[in-house]
């Protein structure tokens, strides 16, 4: 149940730091990029704990370095918040499997709304500013539309299982 979203929320990262590399032509980090995201999906399904603090680190890493170089701040800040939230995503599913409460699947459904409301709260900062100074490109249409139909659906299956 909750790694669809850890691995949509790493894909997100993954595909914004290189998104945001690729818009400035740094060929050799979106590979770097690429075969990062790749690494941590593998170490992810291989059930490898100390890989998403390593991730998490790299992805801060490279986003804060991408904001150093003057690469578009709203690739670099969804490409820290996709792996953070794949790093929170990664923890709370390895504390859960530890604990095995009866209520795993209500605990999931409130992590899930509580990390939803912060993503939207943090994409529509980030919107903001990027509105307030003209840098709202065809992109981010796309990733705010994608981002609106997972949260819309993830709360419609909410709904849909309480009504039950």
């Amino acid at each position: 149940m909750i790694q669809l979203p850890l691995y949509v929320s790493l894909l997100v990262g993954v595909a914004s730091l290189f998104m945001g590399y690729g818009a400035a032509g740094l060929s050799e980090w979106t590979r770097g990029i690429l075969a990062f995201g790749a690494l941590w999906a593998f170490a992810q399904f291989q059930r490898w704990r100390w890989f998403p603090s390593i991730g998490l680190f790299a992805a801060l890493i490279g986003a804060g370095y991408g904001l150093w170089i003057g690469l578009p701040s709203g690739w670099m800040l969804a490409g820290a918040l996709g792996a953070l939230f794949a790093w929170d995503l990664s923890d709370f599913e390895r504390r859960l499997r530890a604990s095995a409460p009866e209520d795993a699947p209500a605990l999931v459904r409130r992590h899930l709304l509580r990390l939803g409301v912060l993503a939207a709260a943090g994409l529509a900062y980030s919107l903001l500013g990027m509105i307030y100074w003209w840098k709202f490109s065809l992109e981010w249409v796309g990733y705010a539309a994608i981002l609106s139909a997972l949260g819309l659906a993830q709360l419609l299956g909410e709904k849909m299982r309480d009504e039950r």
